[in-house]
């Protein structure tokens, strides 16, 4: 039930301060910022994404040197 109206406040939130920036900045001022925030987002997400890819790959590669120098 927690989960529920937190989600809920978040969105209410999210609606309202939407509406407020898009008041004060304009609407080029608005597509500008909702622009910049989907790059910042995919490089968030996509360094994210290539620190576990990287992680696992040295974590594999050490497993192999290992089971190759124990037999």
């Amino acid at each position: 039930m927690y989960l529920y109206i937190r989600m809920f406040f978040s969105m209410a939130v999210a609606l309202y301060t939407s509406r407020v920036v898009l008041d004060v900045l304009g609407v080029e001022d608005f597509g500008v910022y909702s622009v910049v925030g989907g790059v910042v987002t995919f490089f968030a997400f996509f360094n994210s994404a290539m620190a576990s890819a990287t992680q696992r790959f040295f974590l594999l590669k050490s497993v192999i040197i290992i089971l190759k120098s124990s037999v």
